[in-house]
Formats: structure tokens, C-alpha cells, sequence
């Protein structure tokens, strides 16, 4: 972030509490609450990418950022109070509040998947090495090496059992995978199931769905794939399927049926119910309400109808897609290669903001009118929230609970007006315009979401809040000295007759620095002589 001097995350870490007199008054609790998470990619075992929670429908900017220095592939987690978050060869943990690093884990050989976390504990795989770790408060409770392979497969638990997949080559070069399930206790091999293809790659990373006591997984064999159903309990293959397209997403399993790209299969038997032809699909579906969101990389977010693919709307991004989408109370959230995150209308697919950050964005976690998302070059992961859901202080802390008497001022940050996007003309009905704007100055006003139509139109805005300039007590500082003086009735010496040597005396320690300190000692020996020769002088006379 900028240097503002008291930033945003710099006010919520020492404003811990709220002093009253001397009395230290309790913080107000987070709104992230111990029993509302997000813990692991896609939201839960199935992936439906769609919980019961708030999410921002309304203009959102930089609660805080972090950056941790590597590519950020996947979506972060939430669990009580922290936000985990695999990049590199790094699994790093930060406070919800104040985007402090509470601790981070480093293990080589390939970048870190997603993790999944229960009660604390963090289970992920690094890629080169295949090897699961369960990590707890930055302390390693156990780690599994899986053979030969490489792990860019994100976990997922139910239950007492991890699941997970690896990538590894035959005997003639030929891509496979195989499917582990681990007990969460010490990671002991409860089953394994090998695949035809491979399941996850560095930058195609699909994984595992858990619903209903079946794990469901898409492999990527050349031009083809496989889909598979498994029985949890016991590895035992229920139904595989070849499918004519690589499958690089994740399914998504909702109502005894298993989305996976823009296709969907019957959980049972792995009958093809419909397919829609938009591209290709790292972007793994989202379903809520009878609807999949799934994005592509011809830059589009596509609403199908979940019982037949019909296309109920689209709406164009100026990139590919390859995060996947987060329906959070009638509201879209979605990553798109154009450095935006945009919120869209579930309905419709009207955009009702977008906000411009750092790079080519992930997938993101919403939770309790947050965002939580991390950008892949750069490395960048932001809590984003309304600008009334920000900190925004009339009465900046002190770093201790103790008040000072210094006076300190405190600046609030406000959106930063970015570029105006291109608008993108709808070629059909069912395609909504795109908002004009990403960020919007404090001035605006704030229309209506933007209906379906032929016409390109301009989203909503909203105005962000910010702070006056304070001092410690919350007022202006251009008060009144309180403090009393005494009026002198001495009268004030004549100037002595050497002005030179007076002159010499004043500006002698005016010139004394520490870069000059020299300079200034010449100058005060000089001056001392003058006045010892005008004395003298003045003796002889």
C-alpha cells in the first residue's frame, strides 16, 4: 500500500480498543466470526463456489494488501481470523483485520496448492515434491511424501479424510494420476485410485469434488480427458466416462449433478445431460439457484440455465478468464486477466462495479461483506471491502492503549480513479452491457443496476467516504495556546556598540549541524575573539 502515513491497516492494528477517560474500553468484534469460514477452494467439498454469507454489492476499495512476492495461483481460504494462502513455495497466513503475516511455511520443490483447512490446521501439497503437509500455527503436525509425481491438486476434506491428487508419468512417458485419500489425524493411507491423464497441472489446476460419498475428478489425457466418480469410503470406481474435451477445471456437484467446464453429467451414471460450446474452460463453475457461472478464456462470464445450458447472459471482460466465479447473495464475483474483479448482477449479468488491481486476477473468497483475492504475477492479496466497512477514524490511536498528548494527524485513502474501460456493445439480448467505469470520483451519484439491453450502458456508481484531517482529540488543530505569560516591566538592554561580534554570536550556532559541526566551532572561536578585542578596546579608551 501507499505511504500515507497512518494507513489504513496501520490504524486497525493499534486501534485495538477505544480509550474513554483511563479507561481501556473492549474492540468491537471482527466480522469474521468463528463459525462463518471459507475453507478451501471453491467454498466446500462439492465446490459449489456459492455459500451462505454477505458479499459487496456495492462499490468496494482496499481494505488492506499484501504483497507476498510470488505467483498467486489459487483462491485464499478463510478460518477464524485468518486468511491462508498458497504462493511459490510459501503457505502464509495473515490476520483478516490487519493483513498482518502471522506466519509462513516454506517448502520447496514447486509451488503450493490451495489449502484446506479444519480446526486450524492447514493440509496442501507442494507441487514437485508430492508431499501433503498438515501445518498448524506455522508448526508442521505431519507431512506424507506420495511417490514419484508432482501436486498442484487442492485438497479436500469431509469428515476425517483428506483428498487429493498427484501427477505422475507411466512406464512409456504417458500421462496419469492417481487420487489419495489421507486420514486428517497423521496422514496414513486410507486408499488410492490411479486415473488415465493427468489431474492438475501448475497453471490448469483442477480438483477434486466430494458430495453424497463420491469423489468426482477431471483428467486431461491430450485432445481428450476422463471424468471420474469414486466411492469415498473405499477408492472403488462407481462409473468413468471419456469425454471428447480436456477437463482442466474442477467439477462442481449441486442437486445430483456434476458441472465441470460448461457440460453437465448425472452424478449417478455419468450421463451426459447438456453441453454449451464456449471455449475453453479452466474456469470451474459456480452453481446457485438453478444457474452455472463459469467464465473462459474468450473473456467471457457465461449464466447457464443448470437444468438445459441455455444461455441466460453473458457479459465480456478485456481478458481471459481462467479464475472461477463466487455467487454470494445474488451477486457474481469474478477475476478476469484484465487486472478487474467485477461484480455482476446474478440476475441479469449487469455489472454493478469494478474494481483495477495490481495484475491478472485469481479466484476469489468472499465472506461477511469481504473479499478476499490474490493477483498471479505480482503476488498481490487484498482485502477489499465498502468504503463504509473500512476503517475511516475521526479519532486516530496511539500505538499503546496509554493516550499521548502528541497530537497526531491521520489520513483515510479514498478509490484511486483508474483508466475509463472500453465499452463492449451486447450482440445479443441476453449479452448486458459493461460499465464504463472501475472507480468512481467522491462526487458521483449513484444510478440504478444497469437492465438487460442492446445498448451499451453505464453501471452504477457509489461515492466513497473518507475522514477529515484530525488531531488526537478529534478536532481541528488550529486551537488557542491555553498556557498564561507574565508581562516583563525590565527594560530591555541597549544593543551593545560591536554589532559584528552579536552578529557572529547568532549565527555561529545557527550554522552548527552535524554536517557542518566544524564550521560552527571556527565560527564560535571567531566570535569570542571579537568580543574579547571590543572589550579590550573599549578599556583602552
Amino acid at each position: 500500500m501507499g505511504n500515507w502515513g497512518l494507513t489504513r491497516r496501520r490504524f486497525v492494528q493499534v486501534s485495538s480498543g477505544v480509550v474513554l477517560g483511563n479507561q481501556l474500553l473492549p474492540s468491537l468484534p471482527s466480522e469474521e466470526t468463528a463459525t462463518e469460514s471459507w475453507p478451501e477452494f471453491g467454498y466446500d467439498a462439492a465446490n459449489t463456489g456459492a455459500p451462505d454469507t454477505t458479499g459487496p454489492s456495492e462499490e468496494v476499495e482496499e481494505y488492506w494488501s499484501e504483497s507476498v512476492g510470488s505467483q498467486i495461483y489459487d483462491s485464499p481460504v478463510v478460518e477464524d481470523g485468518t486468511v491462508y494462502i498458497g504462493k511459490g513455495s510459501r503457505l502464509q497466513a495473515y490476520d483478516t483485520e490487519t493483513g498482518e503475516q502471522l506466519w509462513s511455511v516454506n517448502k520447496m520443490s514447486g509451488g503450493v496448492t490451495a489449502p484446506a483447512v479444519k480446526d486450524g490446521t492447514a493440509f496442501f501439497a507442494n507441487g514437485h515434491g508430492a508431499t501433503v503437509y498438515a501445518i498448524r500455527g506455522g508448526s508442521e503436525q505431519w507431512s506424507v511424501e506420495l511417490g514419484d509425481g508432482r501436486a498442484f491438486s487442492a485438497p479436500a476434506i469431509v469428515g476425517e479424510t483428506v483428498y487429493t491428487g498427484v501427477n505422475r508419468f507411466g512406464e512409456d512417458g504417458e500421462d496419469l494420476g492417481t487420487i489419495y485419500a489421507l486420514d486428517v489425524s497423521d496422514g496414513s493411507e486410507r486408499w488410492t485410485f490411479d486415473t488415465e491423464g493427468y489431474i492438475s497441472r501448475q497453471y490448469s489446476r483442477a480438483s477434486a469434488a466430494v458430495a453424497d460419498g463420491t469423489v468426482y475428478i477431471g483428467t486431461q489425457d491430450g485432445n481428450s480427458g476422463w471424468l471420474y466418480a469414486i466411492d469415498a469410503s473405499d477408492g472403488t470406481e462407481e462409473w468413468a466416462l471419456e469425454t471428447e474435451q480436456t477437463n482442466p477445471s474442477s467439477p462442481a456437484v449441486v442437486d445430483g449433478t456434476v458441472y465441470i467446464g460448461t457440460r453437465a453429467y448425472d452424478a449417478s451414471d455419468g450421463t451426459k445431460q447438456w453441453e454449451y460450446d464456449a471455449g475453453v474452460n479452466s474456469s470451474s463453475p459456480a452453481v446457485a439457484d438453478g444457474t452455472v457461472y463459469v467464465g473462459s478464456v474468450d473473456n467471457n462470464v457465461y449464466a447457464l440455465n443448470a437444468s438445459d445450458g441455455a444461455q441466460q447472459w453473458r457479459f465480456e471482460t478485456g481478458g481471459e478468464i481462467e479464475s472461477s466465479p463466487v455467487v454470494v447473495d445474488g451477486t457474481v464475483y469474478v477475476g478476469s486477466n484484465d487486472r478487474s474483479l467485477y461484480a455482476l448482477d446474478a440476475g441479469d449479468g449487469s455489472e454493478l462495479w469494478s474494481i483495477e488491481l495490481r495484475d491478472e486476477v485469481g479466484s476469489p473468497a468472499v465472506l461477511n461483506n469481504r473479499i478476499y483475492v490474490g493477483t498471479i504475477d505480482w503476488g498481490q492479496i487484498y482485502a477489499l471491502a465498502p468504503p463504509n466497512l473500512t476503517p475511516t477514524p475521526t479519532d486516530p490511536p496511539t500505538r499503546s492503549p496509554t493516550p499521548t498528548d502528541t497530537p497526531t494527524d491521520t489520513l483515510t485513502r479514498s478509490p484511486t480513479p483508474t483508466d475509463t474501460p472500453t465499452d463492449t456493445p451486447a450482440e445479443t439480448v441476453t449479452s448486458p452491457a459493461r460499465s464504463t467505469t472501475t472507480s468512481v470520483p467522491a462526487d458521483s451519484s449513484a444510478p440504478s443496476r444497469s437492465p438487460i439491453t442492446t445498448e451499451a450502458s453505464t453501471g452504477p456508481t457509489s461515492v466513497p467516504t473518507s475522514a477529515p484531517r484530525s488531531n488526537q482529540n478529534g478536532t481541528s488543530q488550529t486551537g488557542s495556546d491555553n498556557s498564561t505569560s507574565e508581562t516583563s516591566t525590565t527594560t530591555p538592554p541597549e544593543p551593545p556598540d560591536n554589532w559584528i561580534a552579536v552578529l557572529m554570536g547568532i549565527i555561529a550556532p545557527i550554522l552548527t549541524t552535524q554536517a557542518i559541526v566544524g564550521l560552527g566551532v571556527v565560527l564560535v572561536v571567531v566570535s569570542i575573539v571579537l568580543l574579547w578585542e571590543s572589550t579590550v578596546d573599549e578599556a583602552d579608551e
